[in-house]
């Protein structure tokens, strides 16, 4: 008694949605993330933050058209990243 079975609920990391993601002329494992307008979404050091929580790895950050950056990710890890509530899209 006390043991976890097979029975016993796994706790699976939540994926969101990534908008075009197998759209023509998109390119494998790059996404281009946009932050919620939010003051998490605006601290210093988010983008990189969120991209090492996922694995991945910040290409570029934007902050005037668009709050957001492109980054290198897994489709996975893109899809994790697009459920955090500080991301409005990926």
């Amino acid at each position: 008694t006390g043991l976890i079975g097979p029975g016993a609920a796994t706790a699976v990391p939540a994926e969101g949605e990534i908008v075009n993601a197998h759209a023509a002329g998109a390119i494998k494992d790059r996404y281009i993330v946009v932050l919620k307008d939010n003051a998490e979404a605006r601290k210093p050091g988010i983008a990189r933050k969120l991209a090492d929580r996922f694995g991945g790895t910040v290409r570029d950050e934007y902050g005037t058209a668009v709050h957001g950056f492109t980054a290198n990710l897994t489709e996975k890890a893109a899809k994790r990243l697009a459920a955090n509530p500080t991301v409005d899209s990926v």
